[in-house]
C-alpha cells in the first residue's frame, strides 16, 4: 500500500544542517514519503541528497526563488499524490514525536484542513527563540491574524500539515509572496479554513538560518502585498 503522507522539505544552501538520520527517522516514524525542493543551491546540496538520500525525490530549481515560493511547488507536485502533505524546514528542529502528534490530529479529526504546531513559551517547556525574533514573530502573527480574520498564534510554524483536498484547487504557484504562503491560502479560500494549533514540546533556534535584516524588509513588503490582496479579494466580492 502507497504511503499517504508526503514531507515536502524546502532547501537553499542546507547541506551544512541537513541530518541524514534525522530525515531517515522521520520517514520511518511517519511513513512518509520525502519530497525535497532544492531552491537554487549552491553549496552542493543537491549532491548531499542524491548521495544520502538516493530514494527520496528530489526537484532541483534552477535558481532561488524564496521559501514560500518552493513550498508552494512542492505542494502543487505532490497534492494529487497524497491524502496529507507535511511542510518540514530542513534544520531538523521538530522532533519526531511532535510531527506524530500532529498527524494523529489531522488524520483522527476528518473536518480539519490544516493542523499547525505553535511555537508556545510556556514555564518548564523546552521552547527557544532568540529575543529578535520572537518578538517580530508576535508582531508578524498578529498582523496576519487581522489580515484573514482567523486566530493564529504562529502563522510561520516550522511544523505543518495539509490535508490535499484543501490545496487541490489552489493555483499556488502564482502567489506573489516570498513567506505568506498559508495567508494567501486562506485569503485564496475566502477565510473558509478549518484550522487547529497544538503546542510544540519542544524547539529552539538552529544556527544556519538565512534571515538578516534584509529578510526584515522583504517581509515587510510581504505583509502590504498580502493586505492589498485581501483589499482585493473584499472588493470582488
Amino acid at each position: 500500500m502507497p504511503n499517504n503522507v508526503c514531507l515536502v522539505i524546502p532547501c537553499f544552501n542546507e547541506s551544512a544542517r541537513l541530518s541524514t538520520g534525522y530525515l531517515l527517522g522521520l520517514k520511518a516514524g511517519l511513513e512518509c514519503d520525502l519530497f525535497f525542493v532544492d531552491d537554487g543551491s549552491t553549496d552542493g546540496t543537491n549532491s548531499w541528497l542524491e548521495h544520502n538520500l538516493p530514494e527520496s525525490e528530489i526537484l532541483r530549481l534552477p535558481k532561488n526563488v524564496g521559501k514560500a515560493r518552493a513550498v508552494a511547488i512542492g505542494l502543487t507536485r505532490t497534492r494529487s499524490r497524497y491524502e496529507f502533505i507535511a511542510v518540514c524546514d530542513a534544520d531538523g528542529a521538530i522532533s519526531i514525536e511532535d510531527w506524530r502528534t500532529a498527524l494523529n490530529i489531522i488524520e483522527t479529526n476528518h473536518d480539519l484542513d490544516v493542523v499547525s504546531g505553535a511555537r508556545v513559551l510556556l514555564a518548564g517547556m523546552p521552547v527557544e527563540r532568540k529575543s529578535m525574533r520572537k518578538w517580530v514573530g508576535r508582531i508578524v502573527a498578529t498582523i496576519v491574524s487581522l489580515i484573514v480574520n482567523l486566530q493564529i498564534y504562529d502563522p510561520q510554524s516550522p511544523c505543518k500539515i495539509y490535508r490535499s483536498k484543501f490545496i487541490e484547487s489552489l493555483d499556488m504557484e502564482e502567489f506573489r509572496t516570498k513567506w505568506f504562503l498559508d495567508a494567501e491560502m486562506f485569503i485564496a479560500k475566502g477565510g473558509s479554513v478549518e484550522i487547529r494549533e497544538f503546542s510544540l514540546s519542544n524547539w529552539s533556534d538552529i544556527p544556519g538560518s538565512h534571515l538578516g535584516i534584509y529578510s526584515f524588509f522583504e517581509v515587510t513588503k510581504d505583509l502590504a502585498n498580502v493586505l492589498l490582496l485581501k483589499l482585493s479579494k473584499f472588493r470582488s466580492n
